[in-house]
């Protein structure tokens, strides 16, 4: 199982992926995070992403899905949630071609 620091990096560089900030640095003050917060996650000095970080991630990109960084979801964003959750639900979903 991955770890909340893991889960969380992989959202850095998601956010970093698809544009919505330039660099880590850039996360961290879109976020309001400290300068540091990222690097010292990076490098191992915090022992957990606190639930105040991961909050304010999911604050600043609405589209995050804070299940993920908790370990609680397989997909990064919410829209990600939301079509694997459809395509469950249509699996479910028997069709009666009576």
């Amino acid at each position: 199982m991955r770890t909340k620091n893991e889960l969380f990096l992989d959202v850095v560089n998601f956010i970093i992926d698809e544009g919505y900030a330039l660099n880590q640095g850039d996360v961290a003050e879109k976020a309001g995070l400290g300068p540091n917060v990222i690097t010292r996650i990076k490098k191992g000095k915090v022992k957990e992403v606190s639930e105040d970080t991961i909050r304010a991630m999911c604050a600043r990109w609405d589209f995050l899905n804070i299940d993920y960084m908790r370990g609680k979801s397989e997909h990064i964003s919410l829209r990600e949630q939301v079509e694997a959750n459809i395509e469950k639900e249509l699996r479910g979903i028997q069709i009666d071609h009576d």
